[in-house]
């Protein structure tokens, strides 16, 4: 069950950092607000004199609709609205217009999924897996989530544990340019996400495939595969922007 997207106002509750350019902003769950696991807001800062980017960004919301708050998550920048955004201080109100997007999990589809992430595109995956988590569902699920090295990633632990408890939902994390973490180490694969990868953990034949992640990567999983014969009808992609 979701709402029609609406305009509606938040309180900032607090900040927590997941890498040094990283973090995560929670703020109060508005009443009767409803969304899908995987949806996202377009998120309003008051900014007094906005860069050419404005005063707002599309960013998922990074949380299952269980949950009494609602998380974004999202890098330090330059930006006007980034700067805001990280000056936030305790009960400060901004504003959203949302749920927005169909890139959603629906719990009553328990066919086989493989998610393919690329960065901070993990959100919508984080969203999902815990909503998965929290209604202890049966769907099977495997994240390959692609990272540059191990300082970058996040939500690792968070996933992993969600993984040992739920022995239907398998979590890889592997890294492109990271030497130090040798491939096999648990949890973890080195190189960018391939077909092998893929068939190492996953029944590619079944599954149905969800890509995220910046423009380039989702392209790059589109065209693997679709020359690996997965038809396109079980591939969803989503381009994630919210930077």
């Amino acid at each position: 069950m979701t709402n029609p997207p609406d305009s509606y106002i938040v309180k900032f509750l607090r900040s927590e950092e997941l890498t040094p350019d990283t973090f995560s902003f929670y703020f109060l769950k508005p009443s009767g607000f409803q969304f899908e696991p995987g949806q996202y807001n377009r998120w309003r800062i008051n900014i007094e004199n906005p860069d050419e980017r404005g005063s707002s960004r599309p960013l998922t919301i990074a949380t299952s609709p269980l949950s009494d708050y609602l998380i974004i998550t999202t890098k330090k920048g330059e930006t006007s609205f980034k700067k805001k955004l990280f000056s936030l201080k305790i009960n400060e109100e901004i504003s959203f217009f949302g749920p927005l997007g169909n890139f959603t999990l629906n719990e009553e589809d328990t066919r086989p999924k493989v998610f393919l992430a690329g960065g901070i595109g993990i959100t919508s995956f984080y969203s999902m897996l815990n909503f998965v988590y929290q209604k202890k569902l049966k769907n099977n699920i495997t994240l390959l989530a692609s990272f540059s090295n191990k300082s970058e990633t996040i939500y690792f632990d968070e996933l992993t544990n969600i993984s040992k408890v739920l022995p239907n939902i398998k979590i890889i994390y592997t890294l492109t340019k990271d030497p130090s973490t040798s491939s096999g180490q648990e949890g973890f694969e080195n190189g960018r996400i391939s077909e092998e990868m893929i068939k190492k953990y996953a029944d590619s034949e079944e599954s149905f495939f969800y890509v995220v992640g910046p423009s380039a990567m989702v392209e790059a999983m589109e065209g693997m595969l679709l020359l690996a014969g997965i038809p396109e009808e079980r591939i969803k992609i989503e381009n994630f922007t919210g930077y």
